[in-house]
């Protein structure tokens, strides 16, 4: 049994008021986001977040899961999608309501997630370790920007911080229930974002361990275990755990199946094509490389996304559970699955993705702040140096911190959607209701124009890797849609030419040029 840690870094009213700061500075931040102009929200917005508005809207219709009201879609997540469309149906609201219930919603669940990784840090360590989970997270910058993309990150976030609470409050007496409470909650993480279903054999593994531990390294003087024993109920709380949580996924695959057709998720299917792409004819070594980079990519990034990690990590002693556990292992597995989890995602995107995106890092901004707590935890206990170099070591955290969100705040992260924006409404404006477009990048286009607009990269439009597969003609395919214009960046669409204009007679419309990137044209085709 390890006894309960007193120390900390800061006196515990020190703590409340940090905590306090940060939330509030965090809390103002949110405000101020919600209430932005569109087109200064749109700065921050990613062009994938309108998918989920299109497809919430569509959903609360009662028209099933689809962007453009035309193709079926599974290249979304379904937990944020149908919350999303719950607050569309249930409060009546139009597309400018949805937007707003979208950043309100990610917001308390920013919040949210603080709040229980605070409840995580206490019951795995002690109050201060509570409080320093909480602040770090409040204060995290990339964190923080989750909001503003408009994705599904802050839910997931939300998700994955109650599991961790939960299986921290139950890891003193992992009864059979309590494992299958966690797993209705891992679940919900995997709803959250599909990728979490790869904790569900992590945590299965983890718990093996655990059980048959005794029966490989016996305690001197103890009789060892009966191994079929440990081993059959190892056996059976994976089960339990694996069998919960793919219940809701299980429900949520037979809606897809029922209106789509597949269960199969249409944006990983592309991506694993665009994966395809990208190391075709690299050869064995090559695609090493390419995976090698993927991976150390994530590792990198990873760290430095929450600052305060990579400051702590160097200097400070290894966290322990300091919970009053009748067997320290059971306290110190659930520690190795804050950084198991996220290097077991890194290593699946490195053999199955082209590259990674923004909000793919959420589980490691989660799991990585509460292990960054542990760390200031143990730096507490240990004292000498560690608890010398804590309050320096904070500082330069807050000042990265505070600094990188001041940059990101004036500059945005995607002023050329600006330039989307007005296309969208010179669309609105010149090309009648009647008028069917289409576009690689459509989120905008489609939200903000008022007119349909089918997704051509196939991230939210199920019927274009199959169009890729089959070899046909791209351009046959828009006649077949009956698309009357083409709308993107100018160079990406001329990169495609060959493939969307074989046979089809096409003149440019209308072009918008800025400072903020390349130019974008509408292409009308003609019949």
């Amino acid at each position: 049994m390890e006894p309960a840690m007193g120390a900390s870094i800061l006196s515990t009213r020190g703590e409340w008021r940090a905590l306090l700061a940060v939330s509030g500075i965090a809390a103002v931040l949110l405000l101020g986001f919600c209430l932005l102009p569109t087109a200064r929200r749109v700065d921050f917005l990613s062009d994938d977040a309108y998918y989920y508005f299109g497809v919430a809207e569509h959903l609360a219709e009662g028209r099933g899961p689809t962007f453009d009201g035309i193709t079926w879609t599974t290249g979304f997540h379904p937990l944020y999608a149908f919350l999303l469309a719950g607050l569309r149906r249930g409060l009546g609201l139009g597309r400018p309501g949805l937007v707003l219930a979208s950043k309100i919603l990610n917001s308390l669940a920013f919040l949210g997630a603080g709040a229980l990784l605070g409840m995580a840090g206490r019951r795995l360590w002690n109050p201060s370790a509570g409080r320093w989970a909480a602040i770090l997270w409040f204060s995290n910058p990339n964190a923080l920007l989750l909001v503003g993309t408009g994705m599904e990150g802050a839910v997931y976030a939300f998700a994955l911080a109650a599991f961790l609470a939960a299986l921290a409050g139950a890891s003193a007496s992992m009864s059979l229930g309590r494992l299958a409470g966690c797993g209705v909650l891992a679940g919900v993480c995997v709803l959250g974002r599909t990728d979490a279903l790869l904790l569900l054999p992590l945590v299965a593994g983890l718990r093996a361990l655990v059980r048959l531990a005794p029966v490989l390294r016996p305690a001197a003087g103890s009789d060892r275990p009966a191994w079929s024993r440990e081993l059959g109920r190892a056996v059976l709380e994976g089960a339990v755990f694996i069998g919960v949580a793919l219940l809701p996924f299980l429900v949520w695959l037979a809606f897809a199946r029922h209106h789509t057709g597949t269960w199969i998720q249409g944006s990983a299917q592309m991506k694993r094509i665009w994966r395809a792409s990208a190391t075709e004819g690299l050869g064995l070594w090559g695609t090493v490389w390419f995976s090698g980079g993927i991976l150390g990519t994530w590792l990198v990034k990873s760290l430095f996304k929450v600052p305060s990690l990579k400051y702590l990590l160097p200097v400070a002693p290894g966290p322990r559970p300091a919970t009053p556990l009748r067997n320290p292992r059971e306290g110190r597995w659930i520690l190795h699955l804050l950084w198991l989890f996220p290097l077991a995602l890194g290593l699946a995107y490195s053999v199955g993705l082209p590259k990674t995106w923004t909000w793919y890092y959420t589980p490691g901004l989660v799991t990585l702040s509460l292990l960054a707590a542990g760390l200031l935890a143990a730096a507490a206990r240990r004292g000498g140096r560690y608890r010398r170099l804590a309050p320096l070591l904070l500082a330069l955290t807050a000042l990265e911190s505070y600094g990188y969100l001041a940059v990101k705040a004036v500059r945005g992260r995607h002023q050329n959607q600006r330039d989307m924006i007005e296309t969208a409404a010179w669309i609105r404006e010149h090309l009648p209701e009647e008028a069917r477009l289409a576009a690689w990048n459509s989120g905008i286009y489609g939200w903000h124009s008022g007119r349909t607009v089918i997704n051509l990269d196939g991230l939210i439009n199920n019927e274009i890797a199959g169009v890729i597969r089959s070899g046909r003609r791209l351009g046959d395919y828009l006649r077949e849609r009956e698309v009357t214009h083409v709308v993107d960046v100018s160079s990406y669409m001329e990169k495609h030419i060959p493939e969307w204009t074989e046979g089809v007679e096409y003149r440019q419309v209308h072009r918008h040029d800025s400072a903020h990137m390349r130019p974008i044209s509408v292409w009308e085709l003609m019949p």
